[in-house]
């Protein structure tokens, strides 16, 4: 996680804000907020806390920065996880339900929605919906901009399908 967030700033001279464990998933994360709610995130396995997305970290080279998924907020995952993804994409959701308390007290809670069952990596996104919380740069200094973004996938593939 050190090492990750070393290179990240060199690369950038950008100092991520840490942002803490996420309960339940064994990630420890630090998030860049950049302009229109948008932000990066550095994530690494949280030793102390294991879970399913900190184990499948582990399979990465220890101290990279590698690209492994982008959300897209959406502001209800209903549809999307009892039909859409199911039924037109093939996939198998899993909705996350996340809950964590902010500096005050205040509690987050939010909602993720994952695909399984595709090879696509992380070309497939996840989507979240925020519902009432603070979006997570609330909380952190906006420092840039997000000028292009570009996922490349195989041409006539279900992924292409989703982003359009």
């Amino acid at each position: 996680f050190d090492e990750a967030m070393k290179e990240f700033e060199t690369m950038t001279g950008i100092k991520p804000s840490i942002g803490g464990s996420l309960k339940g998933l064994g990630t420890k994360t630090a998030r860049v907020g950049l302009d229109n709610q948008a932000y990066i995130e550095i994530l690494a396995p949280d030793l102390k806390k294991p879970g399913p997305i900190g184990a499948q970290l582990m399979n990465l080279e220890e101290g990279s920065l590698v690209p492994i998924h982008y959300a897209i907020r959406q502001t209800d995952l209903s549809d999307l996880a009892d039909d859409y993804v199911p039924n037109e994409l093939g996939y198998d959701p899993d909705r996350i339900a996340m809950c964590r308390a902010a500096p005050d007290g205040t509690p987050r809670k939010w909602e993720m929605l994952f695909m399984h069952g595709h090879f696509h990596g992380g070309t497939v996104p996840y989507f979240v919906d925020w519902g009432d919380c603070e979006h997570p740069i609330g909380s952190i200094a906006q420092v840039g901009s997000l000028k292009s973004f570009v996922v490349s996938c195989p041409a006539g593939s279900k992924v292409s399908k989703l982003l359009k």
